[in-house]
């Protein structure tokens, strides 16, 4: 029997250990293949969530709708007053983990969440981190009111580039005293509409002011945005547009069309000292 030697025990073992690292990657791809499109198609009928349409944008009933993805949240009892980590899973609706990877930027971010509290009169939008596992992340926030939170998640999947809503719950206990809105640093803010009254199924303008209180000019970060919101938190949009100079002050302009009659709550979001600031409006939509 001719003797193997040295060299060629290496040559076989370091094939050996290639041919495992391969059936070991393609054991993985097979268990977590790449999303398409249809995962996530909308459902079909009046009863589906559809995607985002970013050239006519409109509040989407996310709450009341079937969506082809779900998100799942866990987080230790919540207490106002009190931070408290939440964790996130976002999937399909067949069980698909939807990792980072499989996300576009949305506003820079590959997922935006959007907290809001009972009647729309808190809202946060606390940075999402993504987590170990595929398709989990964590967020942190500090509820300012008792009762039930809603978390809206905003993301793009690759496999469309479509923008898509999700959304879970938090209920929230009494607890400590919740610490004041960020202050808006000298700064007035104004919400207008380009028409008025407000109709329902018929595209607005809003336009979103920012100026000193002093006068002034009004240094303000590179996008607002408006998340609008009806009073029982089953849907909402999520805009955003350029900020741009005007006069003393600075002005966003957004398009959207609300379907429904009603009251509606809209957060703007801007940061024209360097610190994001949120402030409410109301809107009125007649039939």
């Amino acid at each position: 029997m001719t003797r193997q030697s040295p060299a060629r025990w290496r040559q076989a073992g370091a094939i050996t250990l290639a041919a495992a690292a391969l059936l070991a990657l393609l054991h993985l791809t097979q268990r977590e293949p790449r999303l398409d499109h249809r995962d996530f198609a909308p459902t079909s009928g009046p009863g589906a969530l559809q995607f985002c349409d970013p050239a006519n944008p409109r509040l989407l009933s996310v709450v009341s709708r079937l969506s082809p993805v779900s998100v799942r949240i866990s987080a230790p009892a919540a207490r106002t007053g009190e931070k408290v980590w939440v964790a996130l899973t976002l999937s399909t609706t067949r069980g698909k983990p939807i990792p980072a990877s499989e996300l576009l930027p949305t506003a820079g971010l590959g997922l935006q969440l959007l907290v809001v509290g009972p009647g729309a009169e808190d809202f946060q939008a606390p940075p999402a981190s993504a987590g170990a596992g595929p398709g989990t992340w964590s967020f942190e926030f500090e509820p300012r009111l008792s009762g039930l939170y809603r978390v809206f998640a905003d993301f793009t999947p690759r496999a469309t580039g479509r923008e898509m809503y999700g959304s879970a719950e938090i209920a929230v206990a009494p607890g400590g005293v919740a610490a004041p809105a960020p202050e808006r640093d000298g700064f007035r803010f104004a919400l207008s509409a380009s028409a008025q009254p407000i109709r329902a199924r018929e595209p607005i303008e809003l336009v979103l002011t920012a100026e000193r209180t002093g006068g002034g000019d009004a240094p303000a970060g590179p996008v607002a945005h408006l998340a609008i919101f009806d009073l029982g938190l089953t849907g909402l949009v999520n805009l955003h547009a350029p900020l741009l100079a005007a006069g003393i002050g600075k002005t966003a302009s957004f398009r959207v069309t609300l379907d429904e009659p009603g009251t509606y709550v809209v957060w703007a979001r801007s940061s024209p000292g360097g610190r994001e600031t949120a402030i409410p409006f109301r809107l009125e939509v007649l039939p």
